[in-house]
């Protein structure tokens, strides 16, 4: 059970970090 918990909050931080790395460099690449 921890394990699986632990892996979901892994796997969804490391797409809050692409989407926010994606978003940054739109901004980036806009300017």
């Amino acid at each position: 059970m921890m394990k699986k918990s632990k892996i979901i909050l892994f796997v969804a931080s490391l797409i809050l970090g692409v989407t926010s790395f994606t978003n940054f460099g739109q901004r980036a690449s806009a300017e």
